[in-house]
């Protein structure tokens, strides 16, 4: 007896994709571990399902996770150097000379207007 080829309704739910990724993309990466494993049956092709959906997260918690990485790593930079570049400055500047306090200092790690024309090399 021949095997069926039909599929079931699950199989026929739209990709777990989010509105930020391509469904084609994971239908794309769905095929390739078909091709790949070489299912022959239903119960084969749940299987590969699953795990296509499975893979699929763990690629978007890795890019979540690599996205905060990434956003946070600005501030953790100012929050580490300020106190450095502010005793510099404090340091700098004699003593006789001084009108703030060191802590008063303003550092400021964005670029100004003419850095970002391209003014400020």
């Amino acid at each position: 007896m021949p095997k069926s080829t039909h599929h079931l309704p699950v199989l026929l739910m739209p990709a777990p994709v989010l509105v930020t990724e391509s469904e084609e993309e994971f239908n794309r990466f769905f095929d390739a571990l078909k091709d790949e494993l070489k299912q022959y049956g239903i119960v084969d092709r749940l299987l590969i399902k699953d795990f296509a959906e499975l893979a699929w997260e763990i690629r978007r918690y890795r890019c979540a996770k690599l996205g905060c990485i990434n956003s946070a790593m600005l501030p953790a930079f100012k929050n580490l150097l300020t106190p450095i570049v502010r005793r510099q400055l404090a340091e700098a500047v004699p003593p006789k000379r001084r009108t703030q306090k060191p802590e008063a200092l303003v550092v400021s790690f964005e670029p100004s207007d003419a850095e970002l024309e391209g003014g400020g090399r």
